[in-house]
């Protein structure tokens, strides 16, 4: 059972939706799920409190993570590129960039020697194509290798793949000048979500994704399907492709490793014996009796 500290937060009709990230949020990097941490999530389910994972892995990395009776309703995945109904397994919510802007993308990549991963349509998006052109400090090539039995080298011309996809994964070193540059050339035609590898927790991935696709706007759209307002749902994160989901919930926390100036905008919540989740309904409880007095 919840502490009795926490009931105020799970009082019905306060709180509608909890949205919590993955790898290093919800699941430690290294490490398992806390018991603590699961038995939260069904309590939230008993008492009709939707529960949604957003995260950056693809819908295979999703099912090697989760078991198939994990309690939750809904994982947003791909960084927003889709959005899977968990207990009917159902695809509800799909987006992909078509073969003219993709090609576009590859064009600018080339020109500026990028490594670079093209990822197929969901829900097929953990093929990809890939473009290595150096052997620079970052990630790139262990990601390859890991996954190498669903990657192909890309052609060499930037309209060779004439089909749609989901998203471009650039693995550079965690150097900003470079995100900056691509936000200016890109910025206005696709959306670009940083992230922090979670293979070497350094690298710079950057995900090129359709415009108007990201985190946040998957959850805006369950909301909207479900008739809940932004304002009755919470947040937790840990990392940059997070923050867009952390600024359009009704209140959002972050991790203790969180980068610092995340830490600076939101609360900070910190995991011990009860566990992240137990820890981020303690900060509930205080939200909702900020909002109840407004």
């Amino acid at each position: 059972m919840i502490d009795s500290e926490h009931a105020l937060a799970l009082a019905p009709g306060k709180l509608s939706m909890l949205v919590t990230d993955l790898d290093g949020t919800l699941l430690p990097h290294g490490r398992g799920f806390n018991d603590r941490d699961l038995r939260v999530l069904k309590e939230l389910g008993q008492k009709g409190i939707r529960r949604v994972i957003a995260t950056g892995r693809n819908l295979l990395s999703v099912h090697q993570a989760l078991a198939p009776d994990f309690p939750v309703d809904h994982v947003v995945f791909s960084s927003g590129a889709g959005i899977l109904d968990w207990r009917e397994q159902r695809l509800i919510f799909h987006a992909g960039m078509d073969a003219a802007k993709a090609a576009n993308v590859s064009h600018v990549l080339d020109q500026r020697r990028w490594n670079h991963m093209i990822h197929r349509r969901v829900p097929h998006n953990h093929w990809f194509w890939y473009r290595g052109f150096t052997r620079e400090a970052s990630d790139f090539f262990q990601r390859l290798r890991r996954y190498r039995g669903y990657a192909r080298i890309r052609p060499q011309a930037a309209g060779g793949i004439d089909v749609s996809i989901s998203q471009f994964v650039v693995i550079i070193p965690p150097l900003e000048r470079r995100l900056l540059r691509l936000r200016c050339v890109l910025g206005g035609r696709c959306q670009l979500i940083r992230a922090t590898s979670p293979l070497d927790q350094q690298s710079m991935w950057i995900e090129i994704m359709p415009a108007g696709v990201s985190k946040a706007t998957a959850v805006i759209e369950l909301c909207r399907r479900m008739g809940i307002p932004l304002a009755a749902t919470v947040g937790l994160g840990n990392d940059y492709n997070d923050l867009d989901m952390l600024r359009c919930v009704g209140y959002a926390a972050v991790t203790a490793d969180a980068p610092g100036f995340m830490r600076r905008e939101f609360s900070v919540v910190r995991s011990g014996k009860k566990g992240i989740l137990g820890a981020f309904l303690h900060r509930i409880g205080g939200w909702e009796r900020s909002a109840q007095a407004q």
